[in-house]
């Protein structure tokens, strides 16, 4: 990561932050979804943990490199695309 950011608050960042920071500085996502994964995103790979933190982070990017959807285990997971309507019809 090149960008730095400074942040204040009264809260902690949540731990999905840096998933947010490293995605986001891919030029071909604009949006990051994450919950529960429906249809064709059943198929995604699977991680063990959930993305939190730097390590978790760095992970789901990993397996984003050639899927746009990560299934976190236990149901959950991260789907990203340019829109919000790229990823409603590739996740029908």
């Amino acid at each position: 990561m090149t960008d730095t950011v400074l942040l204040i608050g009264t809260h902690e960042p949540p731990p999905e932050t840096p998933l947010h920071w490293l995605l986001y500085s891919r030029d071909d996502i604009n949006v990051v979804l994450y919950g529960m994964l429906f249809g064709k995103a059943l198929s995604a790979a699977e991680l063990e943990a959930p993305p939190e933190g730097l390590m978790g982070a760095m992970a789901v990017l990993k397996e984003l490199k050639n899927s746009h959807a990560v299934k976190i285990k236990g149901g959950a997971g991260v789907m990203v695309g340019v829109s919000i309507a790229e990823i409603r019809r590739r996740f029908q």
